[in-house]
């Protein structure tokens, strides 16, 4: 009885030991699946928050973002941390009190906050170029980013060679010389006078009109007025810049590392100049919606008022033009005879036939910008124009001249193979300021939305990009646990 008596104590002992274990082991599961539930409950959280982006702004624009301000204005981040809050709880214990212990684990939600978190105006707007980048290249294709690139690269190789030219073409300076030599002329006139020498002043030919005084006249005349088609009315509207994001104090995130980049790549770039002039109006596709009408001008110049901004924009096309004309002068041969001959006529009649190489080079100048004015009134007709011009695509001769003061639209010609409009705005847009892009496009987003229902207050540096949160719960027997995590659009 003594041995079957302590058998039975000892099995006791290992059953108790071996439950004991088994409990432990169960408990140890149980807390294991309790933080997998937890993770799991802050992550779906977080995709619900991040499921609540703006439609409007993503089916105009293209762009991911919760608006943080629910319509009101300024960040809302607590009523963001409460939806979330909401959510999770709603998850773990099917109601929102925190505190139901029908979940593994026996959890109960102490609270937590949002630690940190980006916004669409961080680093320079890198993430709106980011997202517009990265759609351009999904719309266009391999085969069209390709194709862009390439085009990219013989514009840019064609405004370089204008920009090198520009300096020698500026009408101003050369109808300054053109006082410079009528002062000359009149000064050795009235010591002549003084003399007493008399001299048989020269005739002009019949039917010569002096081309440099017609540039004058032009000079003189509005610049839209220069250019503007028939039938093209210009919008007269303004928008007040203080009300955009450029124009005031921006929100910023707090505690995350910026995900953007400050610096972009080429190829980045160009596609977001491609995106702007998908989504932006401009002279020709005016955009409808209230604000600026000319948004791809305001990107480029900045200012307040559409009108100013078109003929900022329309005094670069001239330049550029300017140049490209000046230097199909200086290789036609035939064109260069012409003006050496005009340049002897006006060179006679102001008694200074020495002057000849420098009224000749004034004379090119002003041919060259003359036929400027007819290339950008087509621009802005919606026609086309050789980037460098071969005597078939030249337009006006040097006796015509002074037919633009009344219009001569039946000179222009319109080149299907040429560069458009659009074609010189990228050209532009290309040459401009990355953060000065950046900057107007983020001011004509927020423009294009607030005119958009229930979105009158809405702000871009409201709008979140990613976020971080932390969360405290209590599992099993007084255990304590933190679950940090973060999820934003870049992830």
């Amino acid at each position: 009885m003594h041995e079957k008596g302590s058998i039975t104590a000892y099995l006791s002992l290992i059953l108790v030991l071996m439950i004991s274990l088994l409990l432990a082991g169960l408990y140890s599961v149980q807390l294991a699946g309790a933080r997998v539930q937890m993770v799991s409950a802050v992550d779906q959280g977080l995709y619900s928050l991040f499921a609540r982006y703006d439609r409007t702004l993503l089916e105009r624009y293209q762009l991911f973002y919760v608006d943080g301000s629910r319509g009101q204005g300024d960040m809302q981040m607590g009523k963001l941390y409460g939806t979330m809050e909401e959510d999770i709880a709603r998850i773990l214990f099917n109601r929102v009190d925190g505190n139901h212990n029908g979940n593994i684990g026996d959890l109960v939600m102490q609270g937590g906050g949002i630690t940190g978190y980006t916004l669409a105006t961080d680093s320079g707007g890198s993430s709106v170029k980011e997202q517009a980048a990265a759609y351009m290249k999904a719309s266009l294709g391999a085969q069209g980013v390709r194709l862009l690139l390439e085009k990219n690269s013989r514009d840019r190789d064609m405004a370089q060679n204008m920009e090198n030219a520009r300096e020698s073409i500026e009408a101003g300076e050369s109808l300054d010389q053109y006082d410079h030599l009528k002062e000359q002329a009149e000064q050795e006139q009235e010591a002549r006078d003084e003399a007493g020498e008399e001299m048989m002043l020269p005739e002009a030919p019949e039917d010569f009109v002096n081309p440099i005084e017609t540039v004058r006249e032009l000079k003189q005349l509005g610049i839209l007025s220069l250019v503007l088609p028939d039938g093209k009315e210009l919008s007269g509207r303004t928008q007040e810049l203080s009300a955009l994001a450029s124009g005031r104090k921006l929100e910023t995130g707090m505690g995350m590392y910026e995900t953007g980049r400050e610096e972009s790549g080429v190829t980045e770039e160009i596609l977001f100049g491609e995106y702007i002039l998908q989504h932006c109006g401009n002279f020709s596709s005016p955009q409808p919606c209230e604000g600026l009408a000319y948004q791809a001008e305001y990107i480029i110049q900045g200012n307040h008022s559409d009108i100013v901004n078109l003929k900022g924009v329309v005094h670069k096309l001239l330049l550029m033009r300017e140049a490209a004309n000046l230097l199909h002068l200086y290789q036609d041969q035939a064109k260069r005879a012409q003006t050496r001959a005009a340049a002897g006529v006006i060179a006679s009649l102001l008694l200074l036939p020495e002057a000849v190489p420098v009224v000749e080079q004034i004379l090119l100048v002003c041919w060259a910008y003359a036929e400027s004015i007819l290339d950008v009134r087509g621009l802005l007709a919606g026609e086309k124009v050789p980037a460098f011009k071969e005597a078939s695509s030249w337009q006006l001769t040097l006796s015509n001249i002074p037919r633009l003061l009344d219009g001569a639209d039946d000179l222009r010609k319109n080149d299907r193979k040429g560069m458009s409009y659009n074609d010189y705005l990228r050209i532009l847009l290309g040459i401009r300021n990355s953060r000065q892009k950046m900057a107007g496009c983020l001011d004509m987003i927020e423009m294009g939305m607030r005119a958009e229902e229930g979105k009158s207050n809405f702000r871009m540096d409201c709008c979140l990009y990613t976020t971080e949160v932390q969360f405290s719960f209590i599992a099993g027997k007084g255990n304590t646990y933190e679950v940090i995590r973060g999820y934003g659009y870049d992830m």
